[in-house]
């Protein structure tokens, strides 16, 4: 029997003290401990949780195999690096990181440390429990709904980076391509960021997805709906007891074990972070409108 693998979290967030608990649970995994800059509160959770508050993230890099990364979005890119550098497996929390040039750089870095960087993209595992035997090569509409209510989300990056790329990432993973055209719009309510957002994204294929976000609703819905002309699949995410934080973290220790690429890939993370920054430009610029050059074919027309 293979040893178990030593892994590690980073950031004791609300989202890093449920990836400890998952690991702390799961099998072929040994949750070695956390760090996290909050020397106090470290204190307090490592004797709640019964595992090691390493005193530097170096300490906990060191002795790590794999390690979760969910700390602030502005802290990813260079935790995530150090990380990579030293031949450790990465789980990375979505946004994956705030600059596209950052996540091309993960990327190409555990490429060549032949190590795992997965994003942490948990709705895409619930989804995929859903629709595992589904055929959605003929869905041409989507829409989806995700509302939190106030306060208690990040407020570090916008609605858009915090709630939406999870919708978005699921689109585009739906549809496989690319968008040739966006349109968006937003709203600051209590922040200094975007805290109401909608999008529409049109494809070449003639699929339309229509996204709605925002984190000072009255009420929660996480609900995303597809169309077709033969059907309608509405999931209701808040009504779906399946447990996909742990699917993710038992999914990446298998990716490292079995050496297969993760379900959430680093390009994966790239592309809803490529398109949310697209989305929050059409927010934040007024007229005119701008135009980007497409990765596939001519130009991706953006406008607010």
């Amino acid at each position: 029997m293979k040893a178990p693998l030593k892994v590690g979290v980073a950031g004791l967030g609300k989202m890093g003290a449920l990836h400890l608990e998952k690991y702390l649970k799961l099998d072929g995994a040994e949750a070695i401990g956390f760090y996290d800059s909050n020397a106090l509160k470290s204190r307090a959770l490592g004797e709640r949780y019964g595992v090691r508050a390493f005193e530097s993230l170096t300490e906990l890099i060191w002795e790590a195999d794999a390690l979760s990364i969910a700390t602030p979005t502005v802290t990813h890119y260079e935790i995530a690096r150090q990380a990579l550098e030293a031949g450790v497996h990465v789980l990375l929390e979505k946004p994956m990181t705030v600059m596209e040039d950052e996540a091309r750089a993960l990327m190409c870095l555990a490429s060549e440390q032949k190590v795992v960087l997965q994003v942490g993209f948990v709705e895409r595992f619930r989804f995929l429990a859903r629709m595992r035997q589904r055929n959605l090569s003929s869905i041409d509409a989507i829409e989806s709904h995700r509302f939190c209510l106030s306060p208690g989300r990040e407020l570090d990056i916008d609605v858009v980076s915090d709630l939406m790329v999870h919708d978005l990432d699921l689109i585009l993973s739906v549809v496989g391509e690319e968008p040739s055209h966006i349109s968006a719009s937003g709203q600051k309510v209590t922040s200094s960021l975007t805290d109401i957002a909608k999008a529409t994204l049109e494809f070449a294929n003639g699929t339309v997805a229509k996204l709605n976000a925002s984190r000072v609703a009255t009420k929660p819905m996480r609900k995303l709906n597809l169309f077709s002309s033969k059907e309608h699949i509405s999931i209701d995410f808040l009504r779906d007891d399946f447990d996909a934080l742990s699917e993710q973290c038992a999914s990446f220790i298998r990716c490292i074990r079995e050496g297969c690429p993760p379900v959430v890939s680093a390009a994966d993370g790239l592309r809803a972070l490529k398109y949310s920054n697209l989305i929050r430009q059409t927010i934040e610029v007024a007229d005119p409108p701008v135009r980007h050059k497409s990765a596939n074919s001519g130009f991706l027309h953006v406008q607010s």
